[in-house]
């Protein structure tokens, strides 16, 4: 398929294909073809990635600011909030599975997560008197009979 720019082709691969298969193999050959500047590549897979989550995001906040649940039964605009919604979800997918193809071929580095708390504190035993001591180092002026 010939496209007008890079951006172009990244967003038609990203598409819902019927064939994981076929999605892989057209990144692989977009891969293959702009090889030598391997940079420009991954700045346009980020690119495109960060313009899907954007629509997105759009999508299901315009569906929110304009509409609330009664005012779309009266309008009979359930149906279109529910397709928008859907669309919305599928773009995150889109999305996530060329970030996902992107990483596995080298073209760009896995995003770096913050670690939640939850895994750091397993097996952690936290007292009254800890939570406590907590109020006190935080809340220091209610705590301060000076004041």
């Amino acid at each position: 398929m010939a496209t007008e720019t890079l951006f172009d082709e990244l967003l038609s691969i990203a598409c819902p294909s019927a064939d994981k298969g076929e999605f892989e193999q057209r990144f692989g050959n977009l891969v293959r073809s702009h090889g030598e500047d391997r940079e420009a590549l991954a700045a346009e897979v980020r690119h495109s990635i960060g313009a899907l989550h954007l629509q997105a995001n759009t999508m299901e906040t315009w569906v929110f600011m304009q509409t609330r649940q009664r005012a779309t039964e009266k309008m009979n605009l359930v149906d279109w909030v529910a397709e928008t919604r859907g669309r919305a979800e599928e773009l995150r997918r889109e999305a996530d599975d060329l970030e996902r193809v992107a990483i596995a071929s080298g073209v760009i580095d896995p995003p770096n997560r913050p670690e939640t708390l939850r895994g750091m504190w397993k097996g952690m035993k936290i007292t009254d008197e800890d939570i406590e001591e907590a109020k006190r180092s935080l809340f220091k002026a209610a705590y301060d009979d000076t004041i």
